[in-house]
């Protein structure tokens, strides 16, 4: 065979040393570097990621149907090495990484976006989920989110795009304000409803349900004093 037409047949591994590699490793890029567009919003890191993602993420939809109740949240993908684009979330397994706005089931991503810190109206915690929603395919949904999301307009577009949503809700998320003072005044609401009470407040156009849950802090313990135990809900219907 000519020079340079026939591989070496022997280990690699074993005529190179940890560091040698090492330093080798560091220069090798997955991606065609004279591609990234340093003019473009999405950071040069990611851009770097989009040709595997874009390959990934067709190929899930092709693998795996998803069935009605969808969940959406925030995620890490853990990264340690040096770029503005890391976001560092304590509460999270990994805490430092590249953030991602995730819509999954049973543990599988079916879609992902890229927060992108530099862009405010890209990471609108309600442009994400409704971004999301658009790229599955059409059906009837039930979409889950935390706190972090929920708002009455959220729930409220996702009902015109014909999907049903639950998920926590923090006080200044659009909630009735009578769920809110009731929040926010505790003493009171102890003596105001009975134990394991639900209480339901829909909006004026019936789109949106905020309800509340009052329970006793210690079920076996009836001179427990009635609280509020989870955060204020919201369902659309």
């Amino acid at each position: 065979p000519k020079p340079g037409g026939q591989r070496a047949e022997h280990s690699f591994v074993k005529f190179i040393s940890y560091d040698t590699f090492q330093l080798i490793h560091r220069h090798l890029r997955p991606f065609d570097h004279t591609q990234i567009d340093e003019t473009a919003l999405l950071p040069r890191v990611f851009q770097g990621f989009e040709e595997c993602f874009d390959h990934i993420q067709p190929v899930s939809m092709q693998l795996f149907r998803p069935g009605p109740h969808l969940a959406v949240d925030e995620c890490i993908i853990r990264y340690t090495g040096k770029s503005d684009s890391i976001t560092t979330i304590k509460a999270k397994p990994d805490p430092v990484g590249f953030k991602i706005w995730v819509i999954a089931q049973m543990g599988f991503f079916i879609k992902w976006l890229w927060h992108i810190k530099e862009e405010e109206y890209v990471n609108s915690t309600q442009a994400v989920v409704v971004g999301l929603t658009k790229t599955l395919p059409k059906s009837t949904y039930h979409i889950f989110v935390d706190s972090l999301f929920s708002s009455t307009p959220l729930f409220r577009n996702l009902r015109k795009q014909g999907y049903r949503a639950t998920g926590t809700a923090r006080t200044n998320s659009g909630i009735h304000k009578e769920l809110v003072r009731d929040k926010n005044d505790d003493d009171k609401v102890k003596r105001m409803y009975e134990s394991n009470a639900v209480k339901v407040i829909p909006t004026p156009d019936n789109q949106v349900l905020t309800l509340d849950t009052f329970g006793r802090e210690s079920p076996t313990d009836s001179s427990s004093c009635v609280t509020i135990g989870q955060p204020n809900g919201l369902e659309g219907q």
